[in-house]
Order: C-alpha cells, then sequence, then structure tokens
C-alpha cells in the first residue's frame, strides 16, 4: 500500500470542487475474484481542509467627525483573491448597524458613513473585507460591543 492524494482542485471527470458548500468522498473497493484472502482493509485516512489566507484589513480608525456630514472611510485590504468590502455603522443610540459599500483601487478600498448617521452622539463603525472564503474586521471583533470604532 501506498499513500494517495486528492486535491479537490482537479478531480477527474469532475473538475473543480473547491468552493462548493457539499463535497462527497466514497472508497470503493473492486476484487477481480483472483484474490480469495479476506476483503480490502483501510486505515489511516485523513481528511484535510485548506483555506486561503484571509483578507489583511489596514485601517486607521476615524475619531472625529462633524454632526450631519459624511464621513469618508478608508482602509488598504490585501487578499489572495477577489474582496468585497464594506463599511458597517449605526448612528449613536441606534441598535442595529447599516452597512455602505466601500470601491476598490487596487487594494485601497473608499466610501463613507453617510451624513444622517452622524448625530450628536455620534457614529459606531467596522470594516469587514470577504474573500468568499473567510470574513475579516477592523477593529478585530466587528459587530461585538466595544469593537467599533467611535467618532464625533
Amino acid at each position: 500500500g501506498g499513500k494517495e492524494a486528492l486535491a479537490l482542485d482537479a478531480v477527474p471527470t469532475l473538475g473543480n470542487l473547491i468552493g462548493r458548500p457539499q463535497v462527497w468522498i466514497a472508497f470503493r473497493f473492486n476484487s477481480d475474484t483472483s484474490v480469495t484472502e479476506k476483503g480490502a482493509f483501510v486505515d489511516e485516512i485523513l481528511l484535510t481542509k485548506e483555506v486561503g489566507t484571509p483578507p489583511v484589513i489596514t485601517h486607521t480608525a476615524v475619531t472625529m467627525a462633524t454632526q450631519g456630514t459624511a464621513i469618508p472611510i478608508a482602509a488598504t485590504i490585501t487578499d489572495n483573491g477577489t474582496v468585497t468590502a464594506k463599511v458597517h455603522y449605526r448612528a449613536g443610540g441606534a441598535a442595529t448597524f447599516q452597512e455602505a459599500a466601500l470601491m476598490a483601487a487596487g487594494t485601497m478600498y473608499s466610501g463613507a458613513i453617510p451624513a444622517a448617521a452622524v448625530n450628536s452622539r455620534g457614529v459606531d463603525y467596522y470594516v469587514s473585507a470577504s474573500d468568499g472564503q473567510t470574513t475579516t474586521f477592523a477593529p478585530a471583533g466587528g459587530e461585538a460591543p466595544g469593537s467599533s470604532g467611535s467618532a464625533l
């Protein structure tokens, strides 16, 4: 016996299975009836999942803002694939976050928190970046209490 590896990006007759929500793996043993000993034995099966590098966000938090004025948001985001980036924000005193897309120019992503969200109680926000496999946040933790940047 020996070790055999199967890469899911080039499965014979099926092609690339990476990114599919489910992949089923089966083991099939055939005999030509020339061997009459006990059946096939399998041990030490190892299945691993390799996930690419998550997006890395570099962002300097905005700490000052003017009530009723949009807040520009900029971040440098690097990844080995295509990234979707957003700024999640809530007006001071609001319970839920809203979101706005950040537009890419190379690795620089920019957008704004709308002026209507910047009230006398400030605004909370965080930035997210997703490559379709992993989502990262700046500051780390995203929507967790106390983890977002605040400005007023």
